[in-house]
């Protein structure tokens, strides 16, 4: 088998760095979106919708681990209004 090396010019190279820098730009703007949501005082149902909160869900228990950690049992209440 014959192998042969590419060789990265510097304008790939500087393409690749500059759609990194995009992605992590759009991934940062995101994740200051989700933060924002998070702080305000918007509705359990946009909450849901955008992936940070379960509705319906409720505290079954609570119990202290090893090492003082505290272990919270969820529990699906259907039958809760929003």
């Amino acid at each position: 088998m014959i192998f042969r090396s590419t060789m990265t010019t510097e304008a790939q190279l500087t393409a690749f760095i500059a759609r990194q820098r995009t992605l992590l730009a759009k991934e940062r703007d995101a994740e200051v979106e989700r933060s924002s949501l998070l702080l305000s005082n918007c509705g359990t149902k946009l909450l849901e919708q955008k992936g940070l909160s379960l509705g319906g869900l409720g505290v079954s228990s609570i119990n202290i681990g090893l090492g003082g950690k505290t272990y919270v049992h969820g529990k699906i209440f259907p039958n809760i209004i929003h």
